[in-house]
């Protein structure tokens, strides 16, 4: 059922009341189940979890609480920073907004849901009467949130919007049209960090309509799935746990949303991008039993990839779902959360808060070189093409690591020097340099690879503050002698003051699905891809300055044994 129809201007217009102050949380935070252990689920390029589930809300401001305000009281609440920041769009209105940006360039990710009509009809949005606005988005997007992938929800819900009678202008054919056309406009004037979600109701009284499937924009134009059940005690007895909420359904007429969308949509990853639980009358455990079931529950559904919770005090039928509407629930939220796995979202990783308006900032360290940002790309082909940070400048140092599934070599775009080549059976890595260009930032890296499609791990990445004629005073890589899970790092001698000491680790083989971070680095990027003779791949650095000595042999550690890795360590000279 809907819990969130037509009420997004009103959220927006709280959410500007309360400034743009980034909050730090980190203690009020902290988790001691997990606070002491380092991230080990990674994400794919399409934020997809290599192990649990994404966790995160849409939070309903109290009082004179802004979008922001809300959210980080919300964390406070549950003792956890939130994976994912949901929040509505429509119209003609800019996203994401400051306080939005803030909040990503402080370690979440966006979960963003737009109905770009703006009083017109699906049918005149596919036939480009948007065109004008669509293209500002896009342009927006492009300037001041290019460099961090991000969910975009197309018109969420609308299944209760639809007009069958042809002419309406709001069949199911007319959303289809739409959301590719947005998709379209979107793509092709240079938005790609959006991950797009078509997110359904999942209602039955819906989905055995014949129109049903019309609804779908096709499997190129959808990255996820979601949709939006409620526990609503009060409403035709819909009192079930968490399989109940997964599969809400009457009769063998229809199997419930997650049935559907697995029969349907089988390589889809699939989030409850709205879900709450409402209190059940005479029953004040009922709630809190619910949250506390559903870790257990979820090997039973290994395509639910992200729960996003609709914190609202008066919720449609489903009244009050807050999470915090008695002790006993708001307790039982918390050790839901605190039993569930904890992927790292962000692709492009920047630990610092940051201004409104960018995307990424160098983090602070006592190094006179200091990490500016980096983005990734996972992709099987014979091409490849990365993307320079978007907040590169003219002077800084560019670093691209490339760990292929090949032996064969790469050649390198025109510009770079490399400075580094190892390889081990089937597996290549190369780093290439680059001095950046006032016109770099943003711009596109094409790298040729051999004919035949290759898998490849791609990361670039840009340092400010490094000696602008010779930055790299060290590049030394090390291969895997044997079939192992630990790899490590060659210990490099520091010649100079002040230097960042950077580390990479690549393997390739089948199963490896996440890496964890060692102690005294900084993780910045990790790529983790799929299939069989997948490529993964983590950078880190050592956050500051190190001493003029050698430095010492990092280890991470991969889930999956390897015989394939590569590592690398590279210094960088401060000027």
């Amino acid at each position: 059922m809907s819990m969130s129809k037509y009420w997004f201007r009103r959220l927006r217009n709280l959410a500007l009341m309360g400034g743009l102050v980034v909050v730090l949380l980190a203690s009020a935070l902290s988790n001691p189940s997990r606070a002491s252990a380092a991230p080990t689920c990674g994400t794919s390029g399409r934020l997809v979890p290599s192990c649990g589930v994404l966790t995160g809300a849409l939070v309903w401001p109290r009082s004179d609480e802004s979008g922001q305000s809300a959210f980080l009281r919300f964390e406070r609440q549950v003792g956890e920073k939130q994976q994912l920041v949901h929040y509505y769009h429509s119209g003609t209105e800019l996203f994401p907004t400051d306080w939005e940006i803030a909040m990503a360039n402080s370690g979440r990710t966006l979960l963003l849901s737009w109905k770009p009509e703006d009083g017109h009809t699906w049918a005149q949005v596919a036939a480009g009467k948007a065109d004008d606005y669509i293209d500002r988005e896009a342009e927006y997007l492009r300037n001041h949130f290019a460099d961090q992938k991000f969910f975009l929800v197309i018109h969420h819900e609308p299944e209760d919007e639809v007009q069958s009678k042809s002419g309406s202008g709001y069949t199911a054919a007319d959303y289809r049209n739409m959301y590719r056309h947005v998709v379209d406009r979107l793509r092709s004037h240079g938005v790609d960090n959006a991950v797009f979600v078509m997110c359904y109701m999942g209602a039955q009284v819906y989905a055995t309509k014949a129109w049903f499937d019309d609804l779908w924009p096709g499997s190129e134009y959808v990255d996820w799935i979601g949709y939006d059940p409620y526990a609503t005690p009060s409403l035709n007895g819909q009192t079930g746990g968490f399989s109940w909420l997964m599969n809400e359904h009457w009769g063998d007429q229809f199997g419930g949303m997650y049935h559907w969308i697995t029969k349907n949509h089988p390589n889809k990853p699939i989030m409850l991008a709205e879900w709450g639980i409402g209190e059940k009358p005479g029953d004040p455990s009922y709630k809190a039993d619910v949250f506390r079931s559903i870790p257990s529950h979820l090997t039973d559904y290994p395509a639910l990839k992200a729960l996003v919770y609709f914190d609202k005090p008066q919720a449609d039928v489903a009244g009050d779902v807050q999470v915090d509407t008695s002790p006993t629930s708001l307790t039982a939220y918390r050790s839901m959360l605190a039993q569930l796995d904890d992927p790292t979202v962000a692709d492009e990783p920047s630990k610092a808060g940051s201004s409104a308006g960018t995307a990424t900032k160098p983090a602070k360290s006592s190094s006179g070189v200091k990490f500016v940002g980096a983005t990734t790309l996972s992709r099987n082909s014979h091409k490849f093409t990365a993307k320079v940070p978007n907040r590169t400048k003219r002077g800084d140092t560019l670093l691209m690591f490339v760990a292929q599934g090949i032996r064969q070599p790469i050649r390198g775009p025109k510009g770079w020097a490399r400075i580094g080549k190892l390889s081990t059976h089937k597996h290549l890595t190369t780093i290439w340099r680059k001095s950046a260009t006032s016109t770099d930032a943003g711009s596109k890296v094409t790298v040729d690879g051999p004919r035949k499609f290759s898998k490849a791990a791609i990361t670039v990445a840009a340092y400010r503050g490094a000696f602008r004629t010779a930055p790299v005073t060290a590049v030394v890589g090390k291969k895997e002698k044997k079939d192992a899970a630990a790899h490590s790092t060659p210990a490099v001698k520091v010649a100079h003051k002040n230097a960042l000491a950077v580390s990479f680790w690549s393997d390739k083989n089948n199963a490896t699905t996440r890496w964890s971070t060692p102690s005294g680095a900084v993780r910045r990027a990790l790529v983790v891809g799929s299939g069989n003779g997948r490529v993964s791949s983590m950078l880190a650095d050592s956050g500051h300055g190190v001493r003029v000595k050698t430095y010492k042999s990092l280890t991470a550690r991969a889930d999956k044994k390897s015989a394939t890795a590569t590592m690398w360590t590279v210094i960088l000279r401060s000027k």
